[in-house]
């Protein structure tokens, strides 16, 4: 299976011996156009452009025979690469294939039976704490093969004493009932208790200067009837 089966009989020979020699030719006969120093204005504008012409089809030559010994060079190796996918890479390619849905499968097995495992964790521990409305998704787990259970487990337990601590956190407030309820639902939503906290602060406050204006405003007009009032006595 390991023997010498491709070989290469002879390389390529290509003989170029004078394209050094024609090369300076080319740059001596172009560097004596003086092109850097030519000015083009409308009087030699025709001009111009048929040194131009005469220098792209002088180079489409040269651009031909390269094409051609490319072209010469390239199509055995493509007559070879087309028969060796075909005859032998195809094959290794399908029991790569083969090999890799297979592992897959089971991979994807082990990674569902880890994540039901960290998830029961979770339950559980949420239970302990008298959590019931954290869900499991909202753990920021990245739960792979390589990672293992303690490790996983510990992170959990991280983030669920966390939002225990948050919970605490809203309990002990020193405020009535309505303003706690108020800060767990927004704590509920974005877990994060100074989010929570300073959201339901400045939605009182705003309620608070609603009421002094609506208060003030009744006392402008409580003012303006008496006003009335005496002016007709």
């Amino acid at each position: 299976m390991n023997e010498q089966l491709i070989t290469l009989k002879q390389a390529p020979i290509i003989i170029y011996e004078r394209i050094k020699a024609v090369g300076q030719q080319v740059e001596t006969k172009i560097a004596e156009l003086n092109l850097d120093n030519q000015l083009v204005t409308d009087e030699t504008l025709k001009s111009a452009k048929n040194t131009r012409a005469t220098l792209r089809k002088e180079l489409a030559v040269f651009e031909e025979q390269r094409k051609f010994i490319k072209e010469q060079i390239n199509a055995p190796y493509e007559a070879f690469e087309k028969a060796y996918k075909e005859h032998i890479k195809v094959h290794y390619d399908n029991a790569d294939s083969t090999l890799k849905d297979k592992i897959n499968q089971v991979e994807n097995r082990l990674r569902e039976d880890k994540i039901a495992r960290i998830k029961e964790f979770f339950t559980e521990l949420c239970l302990s704490q008298g959590i019931d409305f954290l869900i499991f998704e909202r753990l920021p787990l990245n739960i792979t093969l390589s990672a293992s259970d303690k490790s996983l487990k510990e992170q959990v337990t991280g983030f669920v004493s966390e939002v225990s601590k948050g919970l605490q956190l809203i309990d002990s407030l020193n405020e009535p009932d309505e303003f706690k309820a108020e800060i767990l639902t927004d704590y509920k939503q974005t877990l994060d208790i100074t989010r929570a906290i300073q959201g339901a602060q400045y939605r009182r406050q705003q309620r608070e200067a609603e009421l002094q204006c609506i208060e003030a405003q009744r006392l402008a007009a409580e003012q303006a009837r008496l006003a009335a009032e005496r002016s007709e006595e």
